[in-house]
């Protein structure tokens, strides 16, 4: 007789099933996830133009500036506000979002199905990847442009000229060949004062040294002239003192004295690609435009790198969501800010090399971001 209490029957070995990642999920997140970041998109750009709009305010008042160059001043700088909100955008989203589901419970559903955390959040992050790639062309095509025109208009509003004199030069031409070295160099007059000019020939050796009070550029020539210059011509045959005014080699245009006031900023990747190859064909230190010209490569990546703190962060808000994320936000994106200008500022004392001044924060919030994913809560 069959003992009902005891007996039970036997269970087949049911074969192991794979969770799949469902569509369902991806439609679910991206529908939570994008409309909280285009609005705090707009949100952190109408921030940025009201805060610069105040700020050239008085500016605009004192030179009686017509309405117009105004709006067109607000339509220029649109594009760079939005290359400075999206990172601060994309944090708000990713901890406004993530901070939700965990107060709701509703990731507790996803995490009992198999789903871990990181994969839940890969279509965000894929998301965030593509925005950042993105943000590197839309920077070149259009924000250094933009941002370039607002500030020559912006800078003729103002009466006083940009001061161009250099003081304690020191350039070299023709790959080397040729030295310029002056106390003081007059832009206006385009005068080199107390010159010395050193000259070598093919084989790199000194076969020419000038001194001169000043050094004149002639318009006509395009070449420089010497006054009261003493001349030393060196040869095997010894030291000779030579007179002469007008050399061939001496035709380095004037703005290679000018004090530099081009910003790295203002000019797309070729052109600043060009301008630091013409400040070291020339000798001039270039480690401070160097650094900002590698931070256009680092910077479009830190959409993608906060995002990835704030999914991390997203687990531990659990009241007062909407204000712990916008306090969140920009507490890490000054974090983020300040560790760039602190790395441009030890790049231009020499002290660590550009491209790793440049790269170094990306590196480094990169790691933090990967160690709080995954000891995040699952």
């Amino acid at each position: 007789m069959l003992n009902i209490f005891t007996h039970r029957p036997r269970r087949k070995n049911l074969p192991f099933r794979k969770v799949k990642y469902s569509a369902v999920l991806i439609y679910y997140i991206l529908k939570l996830f994008l409309p909280v970041f285009f609005i705090a998109l707009l949100f952190f750009i109408l921030i940025l133009e009201l805060g610069d709009t105040f700020y050239n305010l008085n500016r605009f008042i004192e030179t009686n500036t017509p309405m117009s160059t105004m709006f067109t001043v607000i339509a220029l700088y649109l594009p760079k506000c939005v290359s400075y909100s999206a990172p601060i955008a994309m944090l708000f989203a990713g901890s406004y979002t993530l901070g939700s589901l965990y107060a709701k419970k509703e990731l507790m559903v996803v995490f009992s199905s198999g789903i871990s955390l990181q994969r839940f959040v890969f279509p965000i992050l894929l998301f965030a990847f593509f925005c950042s790639l993105g943000m590197f062309f839309f920077e070149d095509a259009l924000v250094i442009s933009t941002f370039a025109k607002k500030n020559d208009i912006l800078e003729n509003l103002n009466t006083e000229q940009k001061n161009r004199d250099a003081s304690n030069i020191a350039v070299m031409s023709e790959q080397g060949q040729v030295i310029y070295i002056a106390e003081y160099y007059s832009s206006d007059k385009k005068i080199l004062h107390n010159a010395k000019i050193i000259h070598k020939n093919e084989d790199g050796v000194f076969d020419i040294i000038i001194l001169a009070e000043k050094v004149h550029w002639i318009e006509e020539t395009q070449s420089w002239e010497l006054v009261n210059p003493n001349i030393y011509n060196i040869s095997d045959d010894g030291v000779k003192t030579v007179y002469k005014t007008t050399f061939d080699f001496l035709t380095e245009p004037p703005s290679s004295f000018e004090n530099i006031i081009v910003n790295v900023d203002n000019l797309k990747a070729e052109e600043a690609k060009k301008f630091l190859l013409d400040l070291e064909k020339k000798g001039i230190p270039k480690s401070e435009y160097t650094v900002k010209y590698y931070q256009r490569f680092s910077f479009p990546f830190t959409i993608f790198i906060v995002l990835f703190l704030s999914i991390s962060f997203g687990g531990y808000l659990k009241k007062n969501i909407l204000l712990m994320s916008l306090l969140f936000s920009l507490s890490v994106a000054v974090l983020y800010y300040v560790s760039q200008m602190l790395m441009t500022v030890l790049a231009s004392w020499g002290a660590i090399s550009p491209i790793i001044a440049a790269w170094l924060p990306f590196v480094l919030f990169f790691l933090i971001s990967v160690y709080l994913v995954k000891i995040a809560r699952t």
